[in-house]
């Protein structure tokens, strides 16, 4: 019995060594310029001035990782990185997916991850100058595509400058699509088409024109959403356009309004014949249409336009 000990011993070491358990997360001096937290559960990439290649860096510390695991996080935020590449994170997983304030960052890859697209639940994509130039204007579209549990989706402060057709079509959880302060000129046919449980879309600040709009872009959306086209190239309101939206929107935001010390200010519309098709059906319109106000020559908002319309008659 003696002799057998060694070889027991030998045994139970061969099978335990494959037992062990990787790390959450890996060693700093592994992961540097990037960090990582093992009680929050985040990881993040941040204030790193130079220049770093994020996929060399997951590439390198993963197989040291629990890829088991799904962190809270990641963060990657004012760094010098000029693209994010395809499988620059292929094996990670995360809730929340935030990539702020890169002032070089303008794309990133449909498939730069691949874990973690039927898990996050949030994307963030704040101030970076992400592009959608062709022909990859639809590449960005095609990255939030992927994720199938996102309910919050952010893209505002970059360069988008389209929304083609047909361009969100796997997201059946989304409920808020942030795409305002881009340089959207171009909203293309049937573009939330697939967005069934919308709740919340932010078009904003953008250059979006009524010649720029499909006619059928807003088909299909339920009436639960609220639209804000404020601040847009938009001085009056086609009616084969809005009333379609009106019809079925809970609510469309027009116009728009800056307010400082010295007062307020107005993005008008225009209150002639164009406007006579919201007069004629005030009473639903009144309660939907938002921020549509007169020139300073006129009377002060659509709705008062609409009572010297009746007036007259």
């Amino acid at each position: 019995m003696k002799m057998l000990k060694p070889f027991v011993l030998l045994l139970v070491a061969v099978f335990c060594a494959s037992c062990i358990t990787a790390n959450v997360c890996p060693p700093p001096i592994e992961f540097s310029p990037c960090r990582c937290d093992e009680v929050a559960l985040r990881i993040w990439c941040e204030n790193i001035p130079g220049r770093f290649d994020i996929k060399e860096i997951f590439d390198r510390v993963t197989p040291l990782m629990d890829t088991s695991t799904v962190f809270q996080e990641l963060s990657i935020r004012s760094t010098s990185l000029f693209e994010i590449p395809a499988e620059a994170i292929p094996a990670l997983k995360f809730k929340l997916i935030t990539i702020d304030s890169n002032r070089g960052l303008d794309y990133i890859s449909p498939l730069a991850f691949n874990a973690t697209y039927a898990v996050t639940e949030e994307v963030s994509l704040w101030n970076n100058v992400l592009v959608n130039e062709a022909p990859k204007q639809r590449d960005i579209f095609e990255f939030f595509n992927k994720f199938e549990k996102v309910y919050s989706i952010w893209l505002p402060g970059n360069g988008i400058t389209s929304i083609p057709e047909n361009a969100f079509t796997q997201n059946p959880s989304l409920k808020d699509l942030y795409l305002g302060s881009n340089r959207i000129r171009s909203v293309g046919s049937f573009a939330f088409a697939q967005l069934t449980n919308l709740e919340n879309l932010w078009l904003s600040s953008n250059s979006i024109s009524p010649g720029g709009i499909a006619a059928d872009s807003f088909t299909f959306l339920n009436n639960k959403v609220d639209i804000d086209l404020s601040f847009n190239d938009i001085n009056y309101l086609e009616e084969f356009l809005f009333k379609p939206l009106l019809d079925t929107a809970a609510k469309v935001e027009v116009g728009g309004s800056t307010c400082g010390p010295s007062g307020c200010s107005y993005q008008y519309l225009a209150c002639d014949s164009r406007a006579d098709w919201l007069c004629h059906n005030s009473a639903e319109y009144e309660s939907k249409l938002i921020g549509f106000r007169c020139p300073n020559s006129q009377p002060p908002s659509v709705w008062d336009y609409c009572d010297t319309i009746e007036t007259s008659n």
